[in-house]
């Protein structure tokens, strides 16, 4: 007790340099120690300083029917440094759920979806870890399962509305046309905003994690060649085109979606090869495509491809990458490894991990202290204790 006095007593200074030089889910378990503790950390500033840390989401490669998929939460430092041991996130959502996937993540709050649940959506706080929403999918029965797995799915916050939602692409009930259907977290409403403009094949949504858009994005392919770049916009509920540079609106090489700087960026591969990073400096603004990085990518020694992680590490301006390694079984088991690209001396360096995380995907994530219940408060909503 009296050593716990002197440290309420340090100057406010000190105390908060203290507090902000501790892993992320440490900080969380203060806010239960006593008020003035949790005055400090709920106080926006301090908010800005921990939780602008680089951490990512990483999922493992787990193979076994019987063990369910495992989340880490993982935070960085400068130069690909690793700060902490990897926090593993609680999904006991449903003892049969077994196979989970990442829908997005957005101001903390994680969505998941599942193929041994396909009927529902699963919300929830890692960093919080004791509580989760499950958001039911609209028209769900047995013939609509039989087409699950042709959905895509988005999660995303609008900060004009304050509101976060979620999305499924989904072929229509009756017509079995793709159809878009949104619905606002604590309403338990879902309204269908008619056809859009995607593939029948299985699309991913990116999510634009600046939050001052609030628009999912997306890649729409005519035929061979990449035909337009889409968005859906999460307040007014409707999609609209955005230019791509000129030289990619026909490339038929490899494109992904990722926000690094706050930008809107298009990670493009000549397979294999090289790589460019182009920057939307200006949302929407066609002319603002910069190309920022050029990037000569190395496949030796049994890595197939490299896949930008959306995190920019401070310091020198560094990003991660993700890498799939080769692997030669008759059964195959995606495994990744965790790189970190230097702009100023344009190389990759490996990042070491502990020995017990093996991953497969992973993912940008900004974590908060948001309870759930802020998010998806309503009448007809109930949040679950894990």
């Amino acid at each position: 007790m009296l050593q716990y006095q002197r440290l309420l007593n340090l100057p406010s200074c000190i105390l908060l340099e203290i507090l902000t030089r501790l892993p992320i889910e440490t900080i969380s378990q203060c806010r239960y120690v006593c008020k003035t503790l949790r005055a400090i950390i709920l106080d926006p500033y301090f908010c800005k300083i921990v939780l602008s840390r680089p951490s990512i989401l990483m999922k493992d490669n787990n193979f076994s029917i019987y063990r369910r998929d495992r989340f880490y939460v993982l935070e960085f430092g400068d130069n690909g440094i690793v700060l902490t041991e990897p926090k593993t996130i609680n999904t006991n959502f449903d003892p049969k759920i077994r196979r989970l996937n990442l829908v997005g993540s957005c101001n903390g709050l994680v969505c998941f979806s599942s193929t041994d649940s396909p009927g529902f959506l699963y919300i929830t706080n890692p960093l919080l870890g004791h509580e989760y929403a499950a958001v039911k999918v609209p028209y769900f029965d047995d013939f609509v399962y039989l087409r699950s797995y042709r959905w895509s799915y988005g999660f995303g916050f609008s900060p004009a509305t304050r509101q976060y939602k979620v999305i499924i692409r989904m072929p229509g009930h009756i017509t079995g046309e793709t159809e878009l259907h949104v619905c606002t977290l604590g309403t338990n409403e879902w309204r269908n905003l008619g056809e859009v403009p995607l593939p029948k094949s299985s699309v991913k949504f990116h999510i634009d994690v600046n939050s001052n858009t609030g628009a999912l994005h997306w890649i729409y392919r005519n035929g061979s060649s990449y035909a337009s770049l889409n968005a859906f916009e999460l307040g007014e509920e409707r999609n609209r085109q955005i230019p791509l540079p000129p030289c990619l609106a026909r490339s038929t090489a490899p494109m992904d979606l990722v926000v690094l700087g706050n930008c809107l960026c298009i990670y493009n591969t000549n397979y294999g090869k090289n790589a460019d990073i182009w920057s939307m400096k200006d949302y929407g603004v066609a002319e603002s495509w910069t190309k920022d990085h050029i990037l000569s990518v190395n496949l030796s020694a049994g890595l197939v491809s490299a896949v930008p992680v959306p995190v920019n590490l401070k310091g020198n301006g560094g990003i991660l990458f993700s890498y799939e390694k080769r692997t030669y079984s008759l059964v195959y088991i995606p495994e990744s490894i965790l790189v970190f690209y230097d702009p100023e001396r344009r190389n990759f360096a490996s990042i070491d991990l502990p020995d017990f995380v093996t991953f497969s995907k992973a993912y940008a994530f900004t974590g908060s202290f948001l309870p759930l219940g802020s998010a998806v408060a309503g009448e007809h909503w109930k949040i679950e204790n894990l």
